[in-house]
């Protein structure tokens, strides 16, 4: 398990993405809450900078972050899967008891929200949709990661209805029939 856990923070020194908040403050804008959840709340931001939107979720830790094996396993997965059909991690900005995912943005929000909007939906569009859904699952699996999240909610989409597999603080690492965690199932 040692050894494990030193895997984990060797890779979070790894991630050139990791800026502490005083390097970035105040360069993202916030326009609207996308989303609130038990973990944290995503907002749609503007960075100042390039001028470019994305969605930034913001998590709460207590004591250090290292030690969260939810915020571990998601910064594990969204600096080590890279698919189309993944959602992309720009930067972490690490606050006080805070951290901020800055991620790639998906205009169409979830596909719960999208299904509902749509309900005339055609069966080439949804055979489309689910079919990049098992996609993304399928990488996931080859690259030994269970989400153990997936639902509708955490299914995203782009303006041009390409999905992206979002919320990997759930997902484990399974490593030859054990998980870097060991005290979760997978």
């Amino acid at each position: 398990m040692q050894h494990e856990r030193c895997e984990l923070q060797q890779t979070i020194q790894e991630v050139k993405t990791v800026k502490r908040v005083s390097e970035r403050c105040c360069i993202y804008d916030i326009l609207e809450m996308i989303d609130y959840g038990s973990f944290g709340d995503i907002y749609k931001v503007k960075n100042e900078k390039d001028n470019k939107t994305y969605a930034m979720k913001q998590v709460k830790f207590r004591n250090t972050f290292h030690d969260d094996p939810y915020i571990m396993n998601e910064i594990y997965c969204l600096t080590h899967l890279k698919h189309k059909n993944i959602i992309q991690l720009d930067e972490i900005v690490v606050d006080v008891g805070e951290l901020h995912f800055v991620m790639e943005y998906a205009a169409n929000e979830n596909l719960e929200r999208y299904l509902t909007d749509h309900k005339d939906m055609d069966f080439h569009q949804r055979y489309k949709i689910f079919s990049q859904v098992l996609q993304g699952l399928q990488y996931c699996h080859s690259m030994d990661v269970a989400h153990r999240d997936l639902t509708p909610a955490n299914v995203l989409l782009t303006d041009d209805l390409v999905v992206k597999l979002a919320d990997f603080g759930l997902s484990v690492k399974c490593v030859a029939g054990n998980l870097i965690f060991k005290h979760y199932l997978c």
